[in-house]
């Protein structure tokens, strides 16, 4: 019921893509990655009972701020090795 709404919403505002139910939950997977969400919070929005769809969803996300893009940040830009690195750094460029 949801995608046949998104879908005649989608149409009537003269979008040239196709819109389900399911692009919401993708969306919002990507959305709340985005924002810095732990997976099981993501999980318990879009209620998935397994962590591979929203991983999947947030994957390209994620790879963006992940050990190897920050490697590449830090050498790109010339930056002091730092020992105390973690998975969990933010890296800017």
């Amino acid at each position: 019921m949801i995608g046949r709404i998104i879908a005649k919403m989608a149409k009537r505002a003269d979008i040239d893509a196709e819109f389900t139910g399911h692009s919401l939950r993708a969306g919002m997977a990507k959305d709340l990655t985005a924002a810095g969400f732990e997976l099981s919070c993501i999980m318990q929005a879009g209620r998935w009972k397994l962590p591979e769809m929203p991983a999947r969803y947030s994957a390209r996300l994620l790879a963006k701020s992940g050990a190897v893009a920050g490697y590449y940040a830090v050498w790109s830009s010339k930056a002091s090795l730092n020992p105390s690195i973690s998975c969990n750094t933010t890296w800017t460029s």
